[in-house]
């Protein structure tokens, strides 16, 4: 599929959206998540100067990879618009902002990611999405309960804080590539989840096309 961009603050050349509606449909036969990807060449652009456009006012992340015996790692990782986002505040554990009872947070987030089935699609970077965010020390508790008291927590850090990305931009630093992923989350309207995918897409790289805010 081609997205188009219609704003009058840049111009975006038609861009090719993968994998197409009638395959995202087949696949939704046996997946309810499939990453709709658009790649481009991006000499110019840094993965920080794409974060500070695109992170807004809600939960984000930039993650950098290295590997050992190198210098610089090849890939970064950019997301934000979470789905979800889980959170484990004093022993209470919220999944979009529904407190959930549970007995164990691990468990809980296994389930609830269970959730995810992703479509194996080829060609995809080595992280296309997932929960991203910190488990705290104290849940150390949550496993091994002869642990002694919590240290004092003056800022009210969460125990554990998870965000689930709809759209996630990976840098390939080898081949100066982006590839923008947007989820379709087939357990709703196929079709509409799809072209709400697209738009998330278009809308990317038109944010990408503006300037860095200051």
């Amino acid at each position: 599929m081609t997205l188009r961009s219609g704003s009058s603050m840049a111009v975006v050349a038609d861009a090719e959206v993968s994998p197409s509606l009638e395959e995202v449909r087949e696949l939704a036969r046996e997946h309810t998540l499939v990453p709709l990807r658009h790649r481009f060449i991006s000499d110019t652009e840094t993965p920080v100067s794409a974060y500070l456009k695109l992170r807004g006012d809600g939960p984000s992340f930039l993650l950098e990879s290295a590997e050992q015996g190198q210098r610089f790692g090849r890939w970064s990782f950019l997301g934000f618009r979470p789905r979800t986002v889980i959170r484990l505040d004093d022993g209470e554990l919220s999944i979009g902002g529904e407190v959930r009872p549970h007995d164990d947070p691990y468990a809980a987030i296994a389930a609830e990611l269970e959730r995810y089935r992703v479509a194996p699609l080829e060609g995809l970077p080595p992280f296309a999405g997932g929960a991203v965010g910190l488990f705290g020390y104290d849940l150390v508790r949550s496993a091994e309960p002869t642990v002694g008291e919590p240290n004092p927590d003056p800022l009210g850090m969460p125990d554990l804080a998870l965000m689930v990305s709809d759209v996630l931009l990976a840098f390939d630093h080898f081949t100066h590539e982006t590839t923008v992923l947007a989820n379709v989350f087939v357990e709703d309207d196929v079709e509409a989840a799809y072209e709400a995918a697209v738009a998330a897409i278009s809308a990317v790289r038109e944010r990408l096309a503006a300037p860095v805010p200051f």
